[in-house]
């Protein structure tokens, strides 16, 4: 199949490789559709929807993080609780949590 020869050049350098690690390539099976309608996508695919309606479909030059840890404030260790009697103090721990993950993403 030309999708597969098409996938293997672009995952290896012609000039020196000798061997595939076909690790590098994902095949994505999908319902529906025939073997016509099959492509090869260079980079990443999000099968994810969109967040909200009206959300943007597509947007060109987008800047993309790929994150492998989990971010959010960090959790106490022990069985404590806060209580928030007014709410200036919980506006106050929701900025203090944005400042801290804003920090981490910096």
């Amino acid at each position: 199949s030309p999708i597969a020869v098409d996938a293997v050049m672009k995952v290896i350098d012609p000039a020196t490789a000798t061997n595939v690690d076909l690790q590098d390539i994902k095949i994505v099976k999908k319902l529906g559709g025939t073997v016509e309608d099959t492509e090869l996508i260079d980079g990443l695919v999000f099968t994810s929807k969109s967040s909200g309606a009206g959300g943007p479909n597509k947007i060109e030059k987008a800047k993309i993080g790929l994150i492998q840890f989990c971010i959010s404030p960090p959790k106490t260790d022990m069985d404590n609780q806060v209580i928030v009697s007014d709410y200036t103090q919980m506006d106050r721990v929701l900025r203090e949590e944005r400042a801290y993950i804003l920090d981490i993403v910096k």
